[in-house]
């Protein structure tokens, strides 16, 4: 028969990996005071700039199902070439897509599975997304032209902010050292 450790001889120090989105990939530390409990933080990249994220999670059985609330940051980098990739042959670069970074929190439920040297994780639930579209004319202005031959003719004079919720997920792993 296995021994199993007691919840207060379980490691409480880990490295994490773990990839999802908005948050990207991102490597970090955790650190589980409680078996039941886990804080941790990271830094990472999204594809087009470096970001940090941090949270706590609730993993009420130590293993199992999860609660996970998360704040992170990305800087604001060119996505000019990941726009590209995703829009097709047709996109042309853009004075928008060069200075794009945002703020965002993650609200998602989850399943751990492992507890003793290793967690596997996933989690999907809902983001909070906060950025600033800079040169918003560029990508957004324009004309169009009514079915009486009207035209009418679109222009941003200003940095335009953007507030969204949508879902999100991630997956990754935890390794715990001491």
């Amino acid at each position: 028969m296995a021994r199993h450790r007691k919840h207060s001889e379980l490691r409480q120090l880990g490295m994490t990996f773990d990839v999802g989105l908005p948050d990207g990939a991102i490597v970090g530390v955790a650190y589980r005071p409680a078996f039941w409990t886990r804080l941790q933080a990271g830094a990472g990249t999204n594809a087009v700039s470096p970001g940090v994220r941090a949270g706590a999670s609730l993993v009420p059985f130590g293993s199992g199902p999860s609660l996970t609330l998360e704040g992170g940051y990305y800087l604001e980098g060119d996505a000019n070439s990941v726009i590209g990739k995703v829009a097709g042959s047709s996109y042309s670069n853009s004075r928008t897509g060069e200075r794009i970074g945002y703020q965002f929190v993650n609200m998602h439920v989850g399943l751990d599975f492992g507890l003793q040297y290793a967690t596997f994780f996933l989690h999907g639930g809902m983001t909070y997304l906060h950025t600033r579209l800079h040169d918003a004319g560029d990508a957004l202005g324009g004309q169009s032209v009514g079915s009486d031959g009207s035209v009418t003719t679109y222009q941003f004079n200003q940095d335009l902010t953007l507030n969204a919720f949508f879902p999100s997920f991630k997956l990754g792993i935890i390794v715990y050292l001491v």
